[in-house]
Parts: C-alpha cells; sequence; structure tokens
C-alpha cells in the first residue's frame, strides 16, 4: 500500500457525498493520509479536519527505530517492543487505566501493519506544499505531544491558506482523553 492507494480509496469514498458535505477527518496517520488527499484530488473535498497530526516525519528516529526491529525480531518480540515505542511516543499524558488499555490494544496488533505504517511515512514531508491546500482545515494538537505539537509542526500549519489551530492538553490519543475537547 502506498499514499497513492490509500487517497484513491478515500476520494472513492468521498465522491459518493454531495458537494459542499465532504469534509475529511483524519488522526495521527489518517491526517497525513488526509492532507495527501487534498494535494492530490483537491477536487474531492470541501474541508480538512486534522486531529494530533503531522505535516511532516515527526518522529525520525523512533520510526526508524521501529522499521529495523520489524525486520529483524519475530512478531512474538516485536509485540513488547510495540508496547515499548507506543508507551514511549504515543501514550503520554493517559491516566493509568487508560493507559494500560491502550498499550493492550496496541500491542495486540499485528506489527508488520504498524511497520507498513512507518514505511509510508518515511520521510512524509508536505510543508512545501501546504499552501496549496485551498480548502478550510481546521487543526487540534496535542500541547503535550512530541508528534502533534512541536514547534516545528506548528510552523507547518501556518502555510495553510485557510487555518484554525487549536491545541488541546494532553497525549497523543487525545481523542481518547478529552473526545469532548476535540
Amino acid at each position: 500500500t502506498s499514499f497513492e492507494d490509500l487517497v484513491h480509496l478515500v476520494s472513492l469514498r468521498l465522491s459518493e457525498r454531495p458537494k459542499g458535505r465532504r469534509l475529511l477527518a483524519g488522526c495521527s496517520f489518517g491526517g497525513a493520509v488526509a492532507q495527501m488527499t487534498a494535494l492530490l484530488k483537491p477536487q474531492s473535498l470541501d474541508a480538512l479536519f486534522l486531529i494530533v497530526t503531522f505535516n511532516h516525519e515527526a518522529e525520525a528516529f523512533a520510526a526508524a527505530v521501529g522499521r529495523a526491529a520489524a525486520k529483524v525480531l519475530p512478531n512474538f518480540v516485536m509485540r513488547p517492543v510495540t508496547r515499548l515505542l507506543a508507551r514511549w511516543k504515543l501514550s503520554g499524558g493517559m491516566d493509568p487505566d487508560r493507559r494500560e488499555k491502550f498499550l493492550d490494544m496496541i500491542s495486540s496488533l499485528d506489527p508488520r501493519v504498524l511497520t507498513a505504517r512507518l514505511e509510508i511515512l518515511r520521510d512524509f514531508d508536505v510543508r512545501s506544499r501546504l499552501a496549496q491546500i485551498q480548502v478550510p482545515v481546521d487543526v487540534v494538537y496535542s500541547t503535550d505531544d512530541s508528534i502533534s505539537g512541536s514547534a516545528s509542526q506548528l510552523e507547518g500549519w501556518k502555510r495553510l491558506a485557510n487555518v484554525r489551530v487549536n491545541g488541546i492538553k494532553g497525549g497523543h490519543v487525545i481523542s481518547r482523553q478529552q473526545p469532548q475537547a476535540v
């Protein structure tokens, strides 16, 4: 799978909606897909809602660790590695009960699927193209998230022509932590 494949699938679904009602929402990896859809198939959507996502590969080192580990470690070893990486980069700001449930859920996923996402995101950087996105964009980032809330990510959003950027206290899984605020 590639961004082009995912964009094609998303744009097909959006084409089923009437013009004026094609809001595309994306969270984290889904936000990267949403941005690529706006760039590659701009006629297919009317607005974007981006939640704790990024406009360039935010955690290149952590992603590289995950990709390298997946190449050499069997699944039974990758599951605890996935849990460790998720605790390190994704579960910040969560209360202990929610953190453990989230870590149980993410470590139950097929590590190869997660690694495939990391491969798709390798060298992801749309900052120089964000001005091409002409639809209204709402960006929600987490103030406690190094992935979505870094200074370089926030600076990148300024390149969008029609954007509202809002920070909410929480971690990378803010939709689980503060769903009403999102």
